[in-house]
């Protein structure tokens, strides 16, 4: 358990107002060990997994103490309070598609996969990998989102943020491994392209007369011009 036990992490607790949760400002420094491996609120945890209603879930997990997988946070959880990198990558694969066991067994065979465990919920999974590249966060998710895809699966994309949050729930049947490989793929995401026409001027009506209007529109719409002003008339 060495690598839990020397890396750090921000542990966010909660703290009750007007009956909702709000996450405190000054996160604590300890080890992913204090936080992985600790049955840290276990009827909390028992009260999600077996509560219905998706609204009343929702506001149960705002009590779960969480952290910041990817970063050492201080005064706060924005991107400006990131002090530092743990050298880890969440990622988060709600609502399994298939048999859970299934899932994680196929998952637990990634030679990258640190730490895998069920979700706060107990109805999707997560984990932890471990960076080559820390400073390229963002392209080892690419990479990472990718070979997931590539297996079937869909992971969230919010831990491709260095700040992003981890609600914490402890898994005694977690898979570990220490000797997990460092993940050195890296992918830049492909900007989307947008397809314009050009812009087509309208000539200055001072200097038009009907007949250049004319002339204009003949030269320059084309068929499905006319089918969209007729539809927008």
């Amino acid at each position: 358990m060495s690598i839990f036990k020397n890396t750090q992490v921000s542990l966010f607790t909660p703290t009750p107002i007007d009956g909702h949760y709000k996450l405190g400002k000054s996160p604590k420094t300890v080890s992913f060990y204090d936080v992985l491996f600790q049955p840290l609120q276990p009827e909390l945890i028992t009260a999600i997994r077996n509560e219905p209603d998706k609204d009343k879930l929702k506001q149960l997990k705002q009590g779960l103490y969480a952290i910041t997988p990817s970063a050492i946070c201080k005064g706060g959880r924005q991107g400006k309070h990131v002090v530092r990198h743990t050298g880890l990558m969440a990622f988060d694969i709600d609502d399994v598609p298939d048999d859970m066991e299934q899932c994680f067994q196929r998952v637990k065979q990634i030679p990258h996969v640190l730490y895998l465990g069920l979700s706060a919920s107990g109805n999707g999974l997560w984990g932890l990998i471990r960076l080559a590249y820390p400073e390229k966060h963002s392209q080892h998710f690419e990479a990472m989102r990718r070979m997931f895809d590539e297996m079937g699966i869909k992971i969230d994309p919010a831990p491709k943020a260095v700040n992003s949050l981890r609600y914490l729930a402890y898994d005694e049947n977690a898979y570990c491994n220490e000797n997990a490989e460092l993940f050195r793929e890296l992918m830049e995401q492909t900007p989307a392209v947008v397809l314009t026409q050009p812009t087509r001027r309208l000539p200055l009506m001072s200097r038009t007369t009907s007949t250049d209007l004319t002339n204009w529109f003949n030269d320059n719409c084309t068929v499905s011009d006319i089918d969209e002003i007729l539809t927008n008339a």
